[in-house]
């Protein structure tokens, strides 16, 4: 039995058609590895989805409906709180970044609450800050700094968004993206 190849981030509905053609080129069964599931071409649409998703294609289709329905919900809430996030991070940031850096971190703050972070990186920025202003010797503000930034559960972009960014916002910014390249040799 001949597997059919499916490229990265075709749907269910793709592989049932890419299965269903070979199907009627070559009169042969084949069959698709979909995640965790084996499609074969003899499954009709609604078996493919029950095995990928455990839902029918109806009931796949409306959970799908209602989930995109509840994202943009979050989402039109989440803009209207922008306004008012905007001053509280401007505020807060007040008794953590430095003066010479407010204008860089106001010029971020709307910026940082539209993007697909949601803001989520300007807190992990302003707690980083606060372990850079300790008065500890330097090797330890770092290191303490480090572990923080590890802890925050970044993916990669984020990452390098977040560190990359306490070189505008910290007078040892640079100093300690330096010190991660090193720790990372």
């Amino acid at each position: 039995m001949e597997e059919v190849r499916l490229y990265p981030g075709e749907s269910i509905d793709d592989a049932y058609r890419e299965m269903k053609k070979y199907r009627k080129q070559t009169g042969e069964t084949c069959f698709v590895h979909f995640n965790s599931a084996i499609l074969y071409s003899y499954d009709s649409r609604n078996t493919c989805y029950i095995k990928v998703t455990g839902k029918s294609k109806k009931e796949f289709d409306k959970y799908r409906k209602e989930e995109l329905r509840r994202i943009k919900r979050k989402e039109r809430l989440f803009k209207a709180r922008i306004p008012k996030l905007i001053k509280e991070y401007r505020k807060k940031a007040r008794s953590i970044i430095a003066e010479e850096y407010l204008d860089v971190w106001d010029n971020a703050v709307p910026i940082r609450l539209n993007d697909l972070y949601h803001g989520w990186d300007l807190r992990c920025m302003l707690e980083l800050v606060q372990v850079l202003n300790r008065e500890d010797p330097e090797e330890d503000r770092f290191k303490a700094c480090k572990e923080l930034l590890e802890s925050q559960d970044h993916s990669g972009c984020s990452y390098n968004l977040v560190s990359k960014s306490l070189a505008s916002i910290h007078k040892d910014g640079e100093k300690f993206i330096e010190y991660l390249k090193k720790e990372v040799q």
